[in-house]
């Protein structure tokens, strides 16, 4: 009896022990563990409660980004009417200026420069397809800016002849904006310049990349009649098309000539 007294309060004094122990490790690590639910609750503050970006989200910052340029804000005449006019020896730094602004995507800058060097006595030193494509950024539609390069080739014939209309020419066939292109071709006889063979040779390669080879065939026609050489390119791109509609004799009598 008295064994199992002895063995019971053995048993209970250690389990006090434990407990006392237990005990002792919590109160000495209660900092810790205090820190540890701060960090639980801040992390679940900041990250379980943010809104996830939805669709609308995502729409309304696109949107955001699509109105950046509106047509509104397009830098008119009326803006720049009331400035000080440019003397010739600013023409440079406006060039370059015009330039730099459409590297860096500036293109309200881009065409700030193009409507003060509208009004240059001498003619500017200017790229025809950073204009343009300037202006289709503000969704400035054919018949306008038809208008702006009529004027601006009419104001200067001599610096700016075929050559550099087919620059602008070879930069909208890039980017298959067919519709413009053949306005600009329209556009010609007004300002005193017809298409060459490097004009024809752009339209035609551009016709076949878009698949109108109906529109290929119709303007090798037009070439034979007013007897337009071919280039080299021009050639190979009616070959191709030839093939294409399986029309082996033509691609022959191209080949041969």
């Amino acid at each position: 009896m008295s064994v199992s007294n002895t063995t019971a309060a053995t048993s209970g004094f250690v389990e006090a022990e434990l407990l006392a122990g237990l005990w002792t490790i919590i109160v000495s690590a209660r900092s810790e563990l205090l820190l540890f639910a701060a960090a639980m609750v801040g992390y679940f503050a900041l990250f379980m409660q943010r809104t996830p970006q939805g669709p609308k989200l995502r729409a309304k910052k696109l949107k955001v980004m699509e109105d950046d340029y509106k047509e509104e804000d397009y830098p008119s005449d009326a803006y720049t009417k009331n400035s000080a006019p440019v003397e010739p020896k600013d023409y440079a730094r406006m060039e370059e200026t015009l330039r730099d602004a459409f590297e860096g995507g500036d293109y309200r800058s881009v065409l700030r420069c193009w409507n003060a060097m509208k009004k240059f006595e001498k003619a500017p030193t200017i790229s025809l397809p950073q204009v343009v494509e300037s202006m289709q950024r503000f969704k400035k539609d054919s018949p306008f800016i038809l208008r702006e390069l009529k004027g601006f080739l009419a104001k200067f014939p001599s610096a700016y002849d075929m050559c550099c209309v087919n620059e602008l020419l070879e930069s909208l066939a890039k980017r298959l904006d067919s519709d413009l292109m053949e306005k600009i071709v329209e556009m010609l006889p007004t300002i005193n310049l017809k298409m060459d063979e490097r004009s024809y040779e752009i339209l035609l390669n551009m016709y076949f990349t878009t698949r109108s080879f109906e529109d290929v065939k119709t303007l090798a026609s037009k070439m034979k009649a007013e007897k337009i050489p071919f280039t080299s390119r021009a050639s190979m791109t009616v070959i191709k098309t030839a093939l294409k509609v399986n029309n082996f004799d033509e691609a022959v009598q191209h080949f041969r000539t």
